[in-house]
């Protein structure tokens, strides 16, 4: 087995990225990003299309330059240093694997280049390709390998001369869903026995979540708030992040009063009291956006004076749970998880029924901010 990587210097930031900037033209796709990565930490970067995050990678990995700003890793200036200097493990979507070469000259490919002598070379081969379960396939052509197989290879190549950092780009995508489920699980255990610091890209918010110590969710070259997965679901920093990270409720509304347990709204379907996200101020008259949960909503069959009126539009069993689609007063659409079991999940189209949540669950952001 491979020993896990030790992280020299005794720093537990393996990497430091201060006000990075990437500029193609006048498109800016890395707008002043600053992280630490902990030695030892699955950090994703997390966006949609777009957003600055493979960008971000390129820029770790050295096949791209910044235009300003530095890049550290335990305490050296890597900003210039050429992508075989780094110490930087990579995984593409795609794999990358040569076709000409068999599963043990590819995984070897990087300690041929780095000059280690071949009874060496041998033994490492060996002991990454244990790592990854595939000792019986090293005479194989990657051709004769299953989309999971080639991850794998692709995965011992990259940590065959055991890097300091592991930069992965949607290694999983082109998975299908079961396979790539399975591999999620897989590729955590195996960092974990590795004790590898490991920087994921991917835009499947769930993979993340599912994956990761810390997420950064990156929009527009910039992170709009980095966070653990538990973090970011029930404290999202702004309609942004609440919105691409698992299903929400979004709709406008203006402040009433402000109070020290939250603050009172008026929303098109009635009053409701909310909490405001840390850092933001609001005055009264303001405009708002506010976000709940779906499965933050309490969905209670008939009129109850003290819940939003509404009334069902559809409901549809997803297997786990139940969601209500219900029509407010003013015309908008709320969604609501109840379970499979509960009365309110056999109510039909256009029963009469009241919801409600806790002002906890009732996220406040500044308008703008989406």
């Amino acid at each position: 087995m491979m020993t896990p990587h030790k992280n020299q210097g005794g720093d537990s930031a393996a990497l430091s990225i201060r006000s990075l900037v990437k500029r193609y033209g006048s498109v800016v796709a890395t707008d002043g990003v600053s992280l630490d990565v902990s030695a030892g930490e699955f950090m994703s970067l997390l966006g949609p299309s777009g957003s600055g995050k493979t960008t971000l990678l390129m820029l770790l990995a050295g096949f791209e330059v910044a235009d300003g700003g530095e890049i550290r890793m335990r305490d050296r200036d890597i900003s210039r240093v050429p992508p075989n200097k780094r110490d930087i493990g990579m995984v593409f979507q795609r794999y990358a694997l040569f076709p000409h070469m068999s599963v043990a000259q590819n995984v070897a490919f990087p300690l041929r280049m780095r000059g280690v002598a071949k009874a060496d070379r041998e033994a490492r081969v060996r002991a990454a390709l244990e790592t990854v379960e595939l000792t019986g396939y090293l005479d194989r052509m990657p051709a004769q390998l299953s989309g999971g197989q080639q991850q794998r290879v692709a995965l011992a190549r990259a940590i065959v001369f055991e890097p300091g950092i592991l930069l992965m780009d949607e290694p999983l995508g082109a998975l299908d869903r079961k396979l790539r489920k399975h591999m999620q699980v897989e590729l955590k255990e195996l960092q974990g026995r590795l004790g590898a610091t490991v920087i994921y890209v991917t835009h499947d918010q769930e993979e993340a979540l599912a994956m990761s110590d810390r997420v950064a969710i990156i929009n527009a070259g910039r992170i709009e708030q980095l966070a653990t997965p538990r973090e970011l679901y029930d404290a999202p920093a702004s309609a942004f992040v609440g919105d691409f990270i698992g299903e929400i409720n979004l709709f406008d509304a203006k402040v009433e009063e402000l109070e020290s347990g939250g603050i009172k709204l008026a929303s098109g379907f009635g009053p409701l009291t909310g909490t405001p996200v840390p850092g933001a101020t609001f005055s009264r008259g303001q405009k708002v956006h506010v976000g709940i949960r779906p499965e933050r909503i309490a969905v209670r069959a008939g009129a109850a004076s003290d819940g939003w009126q509404a009334g069902i539009r559809q409901t549809i069993f997803n297997g786990s749970n139940v969601t209500v689609y219900a029509t407010m007063q003013d015309g908008q659409e709320l969604r609501a998880t109840v379970a499979p079991n509960d009365r309110e999940a056999s109510l039909a189209r256009g029963e009469a029924i009241s919801l409600s949540a806790a002002p906890r669950d009732v996220f406040v952001f500044p308008a703008g901010a989406a």
